[in-house]
């Protein structure tokens, strides 16, 4: 053990620890994370598919009208009429890559979730280390008091002889 005194005086051959009390020999110094079973999974699958649904409405919204007023129908329309056609033609085509982007941004922050979720537990988990280390610390503390309690007892078993002594010579 090294004594604190040695340590700030420093003494050369007391002020080195001789073992690491921290490190227990056959411990990694470093425990890696544990990968997660599950990869990770990105939105892009599902933003194509959105994207390619929303070209799809729009090209058919597109055929139909053009199919069904042909070119000098559609130059005839009204402005109101032709505003709600291109709000029908584009509208829903927005509303598809809109939600294909909440549920892409969904599933990130689902694995996210998931990953902290799995750092939490590892960090809350309690190390068998430590509690060896604890343990051992109780068991030296424990040893220390009952050698101070057992001199304390001698010391003041020697003092009540030495007051007997006296009252029988005063």
């Amino acid at each position: 053990m090294v004594s604190l005194r040695a340590q700030i005086g420093g003494d050369e051959k007391d002020s080195a620890p001789a073992k690491d009390v921290h490190h227990i020999d056959g411990t990694p110094e470093h425990t890696p994370a544990p990968e997660t079973d599950a990869p990770r999974r990105g939105g892009r699958g599902m933003l194509i598919f959105a994207g390619i649904m929303a070209a799809f409405w729009a090209g058919a919204a597109c055929a139909y009208l053009w199919g069904y007023f042909g070119v000098q129908g559609l130059a005839r329309l009204d402005p109101q009429l032709l505003s709600f056609v291109a709000v029908v033609t584009f509208l829903p085509p927005l509303l598809i890559v809109a939600s294909a982007l909440a549920l892409a941004r969904a599933q990130t922050l689902s694995d996210t979730a998931r990953h902290l979720a799995a750092v939490s537990e590892r960090l809350t988990a309690t190390d068998e280390n430590a509690i060896q280390s604890a343990q051992r610390l109780g068991r030296a503390v424990r040893r220390e008091l009952d050698a101070l309690s057992t001199g304390l007892d001698g010391a003041f078993g020697r003092m009540r002889a030495l007051e007997t002594v006296l009252e029988d010579r005063v």
